[in-house]
């Protein structure tokens, strides 16, 4: 990777300061004029700064979210797959948003089927139903946080009831997303990370099924 960035400056990211989580946006605007792309040798990476610089890239299609289409880890200089997430790592291949064309053309042409305009905006009734019921529910509670006692929730049920998840089910869901999320985040310490096979079968039964859905459950229609 060295040997593809000569001559861009080499910043660190301090990403495991917790005063750099809490406001990164300072050394932020100071990168954006002093190193507006620069590569992270703790991460391998290229960074940029710059709002125009970031636009144009993601509309270039000579770049996506994957390389492995094109190259093997080895010529990429990357390590061998870890067998112990494998599980995740199968998931991660066919997800929607790491995947190229056509894999994703087609993926997300399955996507589209259940979120056309006329079933989006069925789904409004039912929102404001939910968000109704959050309300309710915050009647009386004095002060509280809004992002996670109202806001938060909604996605949440939304999705759940999109998928058909159980209502019993669905208080693992947000925790299983920010534990899946981790597995992304550059700068956690090994110690902090879930374990992903662990994580992926704890997780699949609760979302299984023997047949792909067809669209929103019957109450979300």
């Amino acid at each position: 990777m060295r040997s593809q960035v000569a001559g861009l400056p080499e910043v660190s990211l301090p990403l495991e300061d917790p005063a750099f989580i809490r406001n990164p946006y300072g050394l932020l605007s100071d990168l954006r004029e002093s190193a507006p792309v620069f590569y992270d040798p703790r991460m391998g990476r290229v960074v940029l700064t710059r709002h125009a610089d970031i636009s144009a890239l993601l509309r270039d299609r000579r770049f996506g979210r994957s390389a492995l289409h094109r190259y093997s880890r080895d010529e990429l200089g990357w390590p061998p797959a870890d067998p112990r997430q494998a599980n995740f790592d199968a998931f991660n291949n066919n997800h929607m948003l790491d995947s190229e064309p056509p894999k994703h053309t087609r993926l997300r042409s399955l996507v589209q089927l259940a979120f056309t305009p006329r079933r989006v905006e069925r789904l409004q009734g039912r929102i404001e139903d939910i968000l109704g019921a959050q309300l309710a529910g915050l009647h009386g509670a004095g002060s509280f946080d809004l992002v996670e006692r109202y806001a938060e929730p909604l996605p949440v049920t939304v999705i759940a009831e999109l998928l058909g998840v159980p209502e019993e089910a669905r208080g693992h869901l947000r925790p299983w997303s920010a534990a899946i999320v981790k597995l992304y985040e550059p700068g956690v310490s090994p110690g902090h990370r879930p374990r992903p096979s662990r994580l992926y079968w704890t997780s699949a039964p609760c979302c299984a099924s023997s047949q792909p859905s067809a669209g929103p459950s019957p109450r979300m229609t």
